[in-house]
């Protein structure tokens, strides 16, 4: 120990370039921590808020929530006490017309039924109370677009939807969420209402 100290004496620059250099290091590293955190957050924050005990999906959909899809018919045998339907699909959506693609945004489709536990929490404007109506992610809504009163215009298809109201803490996959109803949601995907792509969540 006692040489150890003396040594250290003896090469001040050597031991202090050491030192730094480990700090440079932990310093990187309390960094990445930080930006892994966020993206986790970023990636999952809209299924937090649901706080659901048991998410069921499809056992060929590898648990990808966007690749998970069964019928009516199947969903009503699932046997609990409290249970809701979700709908999940990416598009990019914009607000303005003649879009570039610096105003288009991506985000997540999440079609819902507006009396179940997967009712986003409004900050500002209200609950959709009908199938042409949007809530988006509080935090899509910048540089004066995506405004409440806004037309949301969807890729893919020519339906368009009033906003009318802000979550927050809305993620999913790294996009803000779009929330709308299920019937709402089935004519963005399918061009019709009779299609049903469901997802169960107890």
């Amino acid at each position: 120990m006692f040489l150890a100290l003396n040594e250290m004496k003896h090469a001040k620059l050597r031991y202090g370039l050491i030192l730094g250099l480990l700090f440079l290091i932990a310093y990187l590293m309390f960094f990445l921590t930080g930006l892994a955190f966020g993206l986790m957050q970023d990636n999952r924050a809209a299924i937090d808020k649901w706080e659901a005990d048991t998410i069921i999906l499809n056992k060929e959909s590898n648990d990808l929530l966007s690749a998970s899809n069964f019928s009516l018919e199947t969903a009503n045998e699932v046997k609990a006490d409290k249970k809701a339907e979700l709908s999940q699909m990416a598009s990019s959506a914009w607000s303005i017309k003649n879009p570039t693609d610096d105003d288009k945004e991506k985000v997540s489709l999440f079609g819902i039924d507006r009396a179940s536990f997967l009712a986003p929490n409004i900050v500002e404007g209200r609950l959709f109370e009908n199938d042409n109506e949007v809530v988006l992610a509080q935090s899509i809504a910048q540089d004066n677009r995506f405004k409440i009163g806004d037309d949301l215009h969807l890729a893919g298809t020519d339906k368009t939807l009033k906003i009318v109201g802000y979550t927050d803490e809305a993620m999913f996959s790294v996009a803000p969420v779009a929330y709308m109803s299920q019937k709402a949601f089935n004519t963005v995907k399918f061009g019709n209402e009779g299609t049903k792509s469901i997802t169960r969540f107890l």
